[in-house]
């Protein structure tokens, strides 16, 4: 039986001092050099339910309170599922107040003073990754915040766009700033959970 040729290149290329059959000295050549450029931001925004690396630069440095998250296909409210949803909002409210406060504690866990664990009932479950993602890449970069005056709530507007949805804009002051922040809840099995998250 004929033995397979070894088709393996050499691990050690001929060198300069090496010639070649017809007496020409073989030249070791370098790779050519290759420039990396940036692709131009054309405006497009990134599709829903990504989380990008932030972008800093000098005239806009690095926020670590700045947050955005939407998962990539909202949940349809009136979709059929194997399981009926015979729950009723009405059974568990949720409340303004309840609202503020989830994104009060958002901006706790990003400046590194709270746990992301103490929302994971509250977010979902991709929201609450992206969350928990963003919070440890501040501490990586920054360490935790220093300590300041805890957050406060200074104004909430909410709506009910469908009796199982509650979006709501809040206007919260960090400690050192106001910002304001958007969230959006649905109700499904008997619980309302976050599934859009925005903080400027």
């Amino acid at each position: 039986m004929n033995a397979l040729p070894d088709l393996r290149p050499p691990l050690v290329g001929p060198t300069s001092s090496q010639s070649s059959t017809a007496g020409t000295p073989l030249r070791t050549t370098r790779p050519p050099h290759v420039s990396l450029v940036p692709i131009p931001d054309d405006g497009n925004t990134h599709p829903q339910g990504r989380y990008d690396f932030p972008r800093t630069s000098p005239d806009k440095p690095w926020d670590r309170l700045a947050f955005s998250f939407q998962q990539e296909k909202a949940v349809s409210v009136d979709d059929d599922d194997d399981v009926p949803d015979d729950s009723s909002p009405q059974e568990c409210a949720l409340s303004s107040g309840a609202l503020a406060q989830i994104v009060v504690h958002s901006i706790e866990i990003l400046l590194g003073h709270r746990p992301p664990t103490h929302l994971r009932n509250w977010l979902n479950p991709r929201v609450y990754e992206a969350l928990t993602r963003r919070a440890g890449l501040a501490i990586r970069m920054s360490g935790k915040a220093p300590r300041s005056k805890p957050p406060r709530v200074v104004r909430v507007l909410r709506s009910h766009p469908h009796e199982r949805v509650i979006e709501a804009a809040i206007v919260v002051h960090d400690g050192h700033k106001v910002r304001a922040a958007a969230i959006r809840a649905e109700f499904a099995r008997s619980r309302w959970r976050i599934v859009a998250l925005e903080i400027g």
